[in-house]
């Protein structure tokens, strides 16, 4: 039996709807479980954003890490990013949902996202810099010790089974 070529666009269509709602649900749960296992979850008194730097973030000492942190989370209330990223993340879903789907609005709305994102990783680059700029010779050899040491213990966690 073969399939008319009408049927085969609106299988294809299926196919990127599924893939599309299968990455959005992997991404909400990689971001809720690496929130909760960095103990910055919905727990987290300091609300608003996190500083997007990973491990290099994590090098820096208790007193820095803060500093910046604050100083991320006072830039990124500038830009309004999290109530946008709330009304796209509803209107993603509603995209999802709607009897007529519109690859072209989710797209749109990835885009907006992933514009955000990297906007989001910029101020965290750009506020990273100016701290290590800052330190002393002696602070940044500990600091790299100290990223080095971390590195390393992910490196090691990684290859354990």
């Amino acid at each position: 039996m073969t399939t008319s070529p009408s049927e085969n666009k609106t299988r294809n269509w299926m196919r990127i709807a599924l893939v599309g709602s299968l990455a959005l649900n992997l991404l909400i749960v990689g971001i809720f479980l690496g929130a909760k296992l960095s103990g910055d979850g919905p727990g987290d008194r300091r609300g608003g954003h996190n500083l997007p730097i990973g491990v290099l973030g994590q090098a820096l000492d208790r007193d820095d890490r803060r500093a910046l942190g604050a100083a991320f989370r006072k830039e990124m209330r500038k830009t309004r990013g999290a109530e946008a990223t709330r009304v796209d993340g509803a209107r993603f879903l509603e995209v999802l949902r709607a009897p007529e789907f519109s690859a072209a609005e989710l797209e749109e709305l990835m885009s907006n996202q992933f514009a955000r994102s990297r906007a989001s990783f910029e101020v965290g680059r750009v506020l990273l810099l100016e701290k290590i700029t800052e330190m002393t010779p002696e602070e940044r050899a500990a600091y790299a010790d100290r990223l080095e040491e971390g590195v390393m213990r992910k490196l090691k966690n990684k290859r354990k089974p």
